[in-house]
């Protein structure tokens, strides 16, 4: 899968999906709600579950996660 297309149908089809991303450093800090680097460096990768998605009041997408 390389498409925002391509992992939704999947989700929807099958269920959750396996996903890498980067870590920075202010993801230390993080606490809830919708992620988004704000400082720092890249302090590496992480594996994660992606559920499902959505859009915020802004109409950004965003993915629903388990670590």
């Amino acid at each position: 899968m390389t498409t925002i297309e391509e992992m939704q149908r999947e989700i929807y089809r099958n269920g959750p999906i396996m996903v890498g991303l980067t870590v920075w450093e202010d993801m230390y800090n993080y606490g809830s709600g919708i992620y988004s680097p704000t400082y720092g460096d890249i302090a590496g990768g992480h594996a994660i579950r992606a559920v499902g998605w959505g859009h915020d009041e802004n109409g950004e997408l965003y993915w629903i996660c388990q670590n």
